[in-house]
């Protein structure tokens, strides 16, 4: 049941614009999952029903519609590894 994002979701994605490498999110993965990545997949199912009434074929499978968090810096000028 989503109950809304905690302060910490917040606190997590400002210390990882000032922190933008690897190390630091391989060191804080687990706050990832518990403050960012399960209140999204919480707040994708609480939105599904309104979403299929409006279109059916929408995709609402969690891991699907939350977008990943990792660039692909291949072709970029910016190489820092995280949106």
């Amino acid at each position: 049941m989503f109950e809304g994002f905690p302060e910490e979701t917040i606190r997590f994605f400002l210390d990882l614009r000032f922190h933008n490498e690897a190390s630091f999110f391989n060191t804080h993965r687990d706050e990832y999952d518990r403050f960012v990545r399960e209140p999204f997949y919480a707040f994708i199912e609480a939105m599904a029903p309104a979403v299929s009434r409006i279109a059916e074929d929408m995709e609402l499978r969690p891991g699907k519609c939350l977008a990943r968090i990792r660039r692909d810096t291949r072709f970029s000028g910016d190489k820092t590894p995280y949106r």
